[in-house]
C-alpha cells in the first residue's frame, strides 16, 4: 500500500538558511542515509496508509481550506526557534529545528489526523505535540553508529541560536511514496498538480499576495536581508522571502546633532560628528576572523586606540555602534571609554538568540548616553543607529548606521548600501579609525 505524508516544504531565505544550517552541522559525519536528498520541511501529519487516493485528497482538500482563511489574520505566522534533540519511537536519534506553530496549524493537525484515521484512511503516524520540528540529521534504523554519532553533534551544537524566524503557512504538500503528489495552495484555495507545484514564480506571486494582505492587517515584514523589493523579477525573487520584525518603537529617543554641535563647538573649532563600530578591544580571534592587519592583540589595541585618539579631539561628537570589547577576559567598555577623546554617543552591541533571549555583547556601566537604538537628526537627514541591522525596522524609511557584520559579508553589508539605505561603520571599512559622518553623508547622495 501506498505512503503518504502531509508537509509544509521551505521555500525562499529559510529553505537556504536551514540548507546551511543541516550542512554545517552533519560537516565532516557520515550520518544518516547517503541516498538521502535534504529538502527542508515540517511534517504535518504521516506517514499515511490509504486506500482509496482520491478519497484521501478530497477529505484533506477539506480539512486544510477550512482552515486556510486564518493564515489571513495577524499573529498566526509560523516560528523556528532553538536546535532540539529527541529519539523516535523506534530508537532513532535526531536533530532538529524546534517549530512554534500558531493555533489554527496545530487544530489542522488535529483534525487531518482524525479523518485519516478512520474510514478509508489508516494508520496515520501521530506525532508528539511538543515536538513540532524540521528534522536536521536523523540517525537510519538500528545503527548504532549513527545514534552515537548524532549525540556527539548535538553536543557540539546544544549552546548555538540558528536564526529565529517567522513566515507564511501559504502551501501545504502531500507527498506520495517521497514525491510531490499534490500541493495545496492556502491563499487561493486551489489544488496544484505536480508540475504547477514546481513552478517557484507562481508560489512567490501567491506569497506577495497573502503578504500584502497581511501587511494591510498589520503583520510587518522585511526581506531576510534588509532589503525590500517592490517587483516579481524571476524566479530568484523568491530565494529572499520575508520574516517578521518589529515595528519603530514607540519611547525611542532623538537626538539633534545640529544642535550638539553648537553647543560643544568653541569660538576656535567647530565640533564634527564621527561614527565607528565593533572595535573588539582584547578580542584575539577577530585578527584571524576579519583578517586584521595586527600582529598580536596588543598591538591592535593601541593602533585602535591610537587612531581614535588622533582621529577625534575632546569636543567632537562620536557615533559608536557596538563591540567595544569582547571576548572571554576582555575588558568591560567602561575602562576603554576612558582611554577615548570624545563625547561618544554608546549604542550597545547586541542580538536577539532563537529562543529570543538578548545575547548581551557590551559589558558596560555608565548611563549617561547609553542606547539599545536611536534616531538622531543631522543636516536635514534622519539615521537609525543600531548595532545589528536586522534589528532596523522594517517601517524605517530613512538612512541606517549599523556594524555588526565586520567585513565577513562584503557585498551584503558594505560601507554603504544604497539599495537599502544601510550603512556599515565597521573599523574593517573605516581604516580602523573613526568615519565623518559629513563624509558618509557624500557618499550618500
Amino acid at each position: 500500500m501506498d505512503s503518504y505524508l502531509l508537509e509544509y516544504r521551505f521555500s525562499g531565505y529559510p529553505q537556504k538558511y536551514i540548507k546551511e544550517k543541516y550542512r554545517k552541522i552533519k560537516w565532516g559525519y557520515l550520518v544518516g542515509s547517503r541516498k538521502h536528498r535534504f529538502v527542508p520541511h515540517i511534517t504535518i501529519a504521516g506517514p499515511i496508509k490509504a486506500s482509496s487516493q482520491s478519497a484521501l485528497i478530497k477529505k484533506v482538500e477539506d480539512v486544510i481550506y477550512k482552515y486556510s482563511d486564518y493564515i489571513k489574520e495577524k499573529g498566526h505566522l509560523v516560528k523556528s526557534d532553538n536546535y532540539m534533540f529527541f529519539t523516535t519511537i523506534d530508537g532513532r536519534n535526531a536533530i532538529a529545528i524546534k517549530i512554534i506553530p500558531p493555533k489554527p496549524l496545530m487544530e489542522m493537525k488535529r483534525e487531518l489526523e482524525k479523518i485519516t484515521n478512520k474510514g478509508l484512511f489508516n494508520n496515520c503516524k501521530t506525532y508528539d505535540e511538543n515536538l513540532w520540528h524540521s528534522t536536521l540529521l536523523l540517525a537510519r534504523r538500528g545503527n548504532n553508529y549513527d545514534n552515537q554519532k548524532i549525540k556527539t553533534i548535538w553536543s557540539k551544537v546544544r549552546h548555538e541560536h540558528p536564526k529565529t524566524m517567522q513566515f507564511i503557512l501559504d502551501r501545504i504538500t502531500l507527498m506520495k511514496n517521497k514525491r510531490i503528489l499534490k500541493e495545496f495552495d492556502l491563499v487561493h484555495k486551489e489544488t496544484l498538480s505536480r508540475e504547477v507545484a514546481l513552478d517557484n514564480n507562481k508560489r512567490y506571486q501567491a506569497y506577495i499576495k497573502i503578504r500584502d494582505e497581511l501587511q494591510a492587517n498589520g503583520e510587518m515584514f522585511k526581506y531576510s536581508n534588509g532589503i525590500k523589493a517592490n517587483n516579481i523579477k524571476d524566479n530568484d525573487g523568491f530565494k529572499e522571502q520575508e520574516y517578521l520584525v518589529v515595528p519603530i518603537p514607540n519611547s525611542i529617543e532623538q537626538i539633534d546633532l545640529d544642535k550638539l554641535v553648537k553647543e560643544k563647538s568653541s569660538f576656535l573649532r567647530k565640533a564634527k560628528v564621527f561614527c565607528t563600530s565593533d572595535q573588539h578591544f582584547d578580542h584575539k580571534n577577530i585578527i584571524r576572523y576579519c583578517k586584521r592587519p595586527f600582529k598580536n592583540v596588543k598591538i591592535m589595541n593601541q593602533v585602535l586606540m591610537d587612531n581614535w585618539n588622533k582621529t577625534i579631539k575632546k569636543r567632537d561628537i562620536v557615533l559608536f555602534l557596538g563591540d567595544m570589547s569582547f571576548g572571554k577576559g576582555s575588558r568591560s567598555a567602561d575602562y576603554w571609554l576612558s582611554k577615548l577623546n570624545g563625547n561618544i554617543f554608546f549604542i550597545r552591541g547586541f542580538e536577539y538568540k532563537a529562543s529570543g533571549e538578548r545575547n548581551q555583547h557590551d559589558v558596560i556601566t555608565r548611563k549617561e548616553n547609553v542606547f539599545d537604538y536611536v534616531i538622531v537628526k543631522y543636516k536635514n537627514t534622519n539615521f537609525f543607529l543600531v548595532h545589528d541591522p536586522e534589528q532596523v525596522p522594517n517601517d524605517w524609511k530613512d538612512w541606517a548606521i549599523c556594524g555588526h557584520h565586520h567585513n565577513n559579508k562584503p557585498s551584503e553589508f558594505p560601507l554603504i548600501n544604497k539599495k537599502n539605505k544601510k550603512m556599515n561603520v565597521s573599523v574593517e571599512f573605516t581604516d580602523y579609525k573613526p568615519i565623518l559622518l559629513d563624509d558618509l553623508m557624500e557618499k550618500i547622495k
